[in-house]
């Protein structure tokens, strides 16, 4: 009677197992499926940098996003910022795994999902310029919303 209940046991033990890495193998193949996984595009920066508030910035304003291993600069001119590869001669640098990047972009609160990544140290802000250049490009707007 007990190698019964203990056999049941295990099955049941069993089969959950398997469903819990069903759920993770399927979680994986829709992530490595998505275009955004297979192609971090300046597209996907750019409307990243839009949200995280980069249209408050002054004109010259530019930021660098190193997403993975990809670079990308952020140049802003009448509030529309425009987003290209490469390194250009950023204000800051935000760098970001690109793993984090995609919780970022599909996050429905991109500040608070950007705040927490810093807290966790996932996200790093390198700053480029002096505090007053910054400031008198409008970074300061962007850092009083990333603060609240």
């Amino acid at each position: 009677m007990v190698n019964y209940k203990f056999s049941r046991q295990v099955n049941s033990m069993k089969k959950k197992i398997a469903v819990i890495a069903a759920i993770v193998i399927l979680a994986v193949v829709m992530f490595f499926a998505s275009p955004l996984a297979q192609s971090i595009g300046g597209e996907n920066v750019n409307w990243v940098a839009n949200e995280i508030g980069a249209y408050k910035l002054g004109d010259g304003a530019q930021i660098e996003i190193a997403v993975g291993g990809a670079i990308y600069t952020t140049s802003v001119n009448g509030h529309i910022p425009t987003t290209s590869p490469g390194s250009g001669s950023p204000d800051i640098r935000i760098t970001v795994s690109a793993s984090d990047f995609q919780a970022l972009y599909s996050s429905g609160d991109m500040i608070s999902t950007a705040r927490q990544l810093y807290d966790e140290g996932k996200l790093s802000i390198e700053l480029k310029r002096s505090e007053i250049t910054l400031a008198l490009k409008g970074y300061k707007a962007l850092y009083d919303e990333l603060q609240n």
